[in-house]
């Protein structure tokens, strides 16, 4: 026998509850990232490989890489689309031999689709600028060289993290590397004779929109940082720290999973990227067996009808 219920009819077997949350970290290209079957909204990042440093040569210390380009979107409408499957691109860091810009990534699903662009590496000026740019390297092209996510279209912009690399000053070739932008701050420049290596921009901390998770990757929940600029190789300088969020200290290379931009130096590549979903808890009902007009309509515009 059927019962009243909230506005509409139902019959034994109907069903209501809340969805758990879910935050999933991907750490490798994936042909199919599936949603549970009830989310309506998620909270997505992006972030895309970070970019090769500079090298140490004819005096002058190289820039460092700049981070992966970082895109941000809370609240991502994906209704309708639990338990289909949608393709995820993780970008490579940018390799040593030769020193490349990181590589994109991409996160696609119908009406959207969000890219992070790699981080850049430092000189030529040339190459085009990545997410968040290389650090200049000492004593060569001065810069300063822009990060270009926040700069492309639809919401890989407005919704983009990326910042510019540090600047040196080209009339003094015994300057350090100028350290790489990154996801949250510029690189620091070069510019006084003597100067060692500078820090990379920091990375953004995007905790708040990935609540309660226990993050795996080792740099909690910041991403897509700088690398530092090398110091002369003529002097005693500093060697230039790396941004927080995986860029890497001079000499070394940025973290894996970061989107961290690589420290200058003999080694020097950049971080993989990563993206990471956030599907909160969702309340749903499930209804068996017939119902009225004004509960189909109340359904709906809940988001729950099923």
């Amino acid at each position: 026998m059927a019962v009243k219920s909230g506005g509409y009819i139902s019959v034994p077997g109907s069903e209501s509850g809340t969805q758990s949350a879910r935050t999933t970290e991907i750490t490798s290209t994936t042909p199919s990232f599936t949603f549970q079957t009830y989310t309506t909204t998620c909270n997505v990042m992006v972030v895309g490989g970070g970019g090769a440093s500079g090298t140490w040569n004819y005096g002058r210390g190289g820039g460092g890489g700049g981070g992966g380009g970082m895109v941000l979107y809370d609240s991502m409408p994906v209704s309708g689309h639990g338990g289909a499957g949608f393709p995820i691109t993780v970008g490579a860091g940018g390799g040593s031999s030769p020193r490349t810009n990181g590589t994109d990534s991409v996160f696609s699903y119908p009406g959207d689709t969000l890219t992070a662009l790699g981080g850049g590496k430092p000189n030529p000026i040339s190459d085009p600028y990545g997410g968040s740019a290389g650090g200049a390297d000492g004593g060569g092209e001065p810069g300063p060289f822009p990060g270009r996510q926040p700069a492309q279209s639809g919401n890989s912009g407005t919704k983009g993290f990326g910042n510019d690399g540090g600047t040196s000053n080209s009339s003094w070739p015994s300057h350090g590397g100028a350290g790489g932008g990154g996801a949250g701050a510029a690189g620091t420049s070069a510019n006084s004779v003597g100067d060692g290596g500078k820090p990379g921009g920091n990375g953004k901390d995007v905790g708040p929109s990935f609540p309660g998770h226990s993050w795996s990757i080792p740099t909690t929940s910041t991403f897509a940082g700088g690398g530092g600029g090398g110091r002369n190789t003529r002097n005693t300088g500093t060697l230039g720290t790396g941004g927080t969020g995986g860029g890497a200290t001079a000499p070394g290379n940025g973290t894996t999973n970061t989107g961290g931009g690589g420290g200058s130096g003999p080694v020097g590549q950049g971080g993989s990227g990563i993206v990471v979903v956030h599907e909160p808890a969702t309340p749903f009902s499930f209804i068996r067996g017939i119902w009225n007009i004004q509960g189909q309509y109340v359904q709906k515009k809940a988001g729950t009808w099923t």
